[in-house]
């Protein structure tokens, strides 16, 4: 049984689009109900309605952002989370499809993988990745339990383990700045050496990052809060349909 729900179309090329993908549903034999988000129909309470009425796949229509927060709705769900994309974009990559015909491919033959999921502040959910950006360099101190590792720099990237990356380790962030973002993890570097362009990486399960100057959380290409913030991995909390030839679950 599955569960649309989709952005609200802003342009006629996104409805065209929108609508090609709907006539399809049937004939791929993927049918089910189909919701607009929009301001009266928040995300978390069509997932609240989805689960309550026991469909076992909620699909998001639209960007990475919605995604996310479906993602954030419904995780430690037996649903399993869908995805149809309208562009191409880096959850595109982790869910395996490459546009949204192939996303209709996926969710028929419905292969299923666990996947972590992020959150900050306990409120924001991200399966990719986020940003923590700086106007200009500045020191980012953070905090993991008993361990400490302060940084100068202008941005941080926290990623999530996709296995895609040679550095991917699941069940921990990866906490990473790049050269040319300058800095380094002071005696905290993992690895021994740059990898894909990185200076410095250090790996948790959870950690508070603060700065010396106003840092902003950008997720999706949205500012989201400022520093101080809290970080923390979900391990293998989100049910995801991937593409057939995506890892086993």
């Amino acid at each position: 049984m599955y569960y649309y729900i989709a952005e609200t179309p802003t342009t006629k090329h996104h409805q065209d689009i929108i609508n090609n993908i709907r006539s399809r549903f049937v004939p791929e034999g993927i049918a089910g109900e189909f919701v607009f988000r929009n301001a009266s129909a928040p995300v978390d309470e069509l997932v609240a309605t989805a689960l309550n009425q026991g469909f076992s796949t909620i699909v998001a229509i639209g960007g990475d952002g919605l995604v996310d927060e479906i993602a954030g709705s419904m995780y430690d769900q037996h649903a399993a989370l869908g995805y149809i994309p309208l562009t191409k974009s880096p959850l595109t990559k982790l869910f395996g499809y490459d546009n949204w015909q192939s996303a209709i491919s996926a969710l028929r033959h419905r292969k299923l993988a666990l996947f972590d999921l992020g959150s900050v502040n306990g409120e924001h959910y991200f399966l990719n990745r986020i940003d923590i950006t700086s106007k200009k360099d500045c020191q980012f101190a953070m905090h993991m339990g008993r361990f400490n590792a302060t940084i100068t720099t202008d941005k941080i990237s926290v990623q999530m383990p996709s296995g895609d990356a040679s550095f991917d380790i699941q069940g921990v962030i990866n906490f990473v700045v790049y050269r040319k973002n300058m800095g380094s993890w002071a005696s905290s570097l993992f690895g021994g050496g740059s990898t894909q362009e990185i200076d410095s990486l250090l790996r948790a399960e959870q950690a508070a990052i603060q700065s010396s100057d106003v840092a902003e959380v950008i997720l999706n290409g949205k500012s989201i809060c400022t520093t101080p913030v809290s970080i923390e991995i979900i391990p293998q909390s989100v049910r995801i349909v991937v593409a057939r030839q995506m890892r086993n679950t």
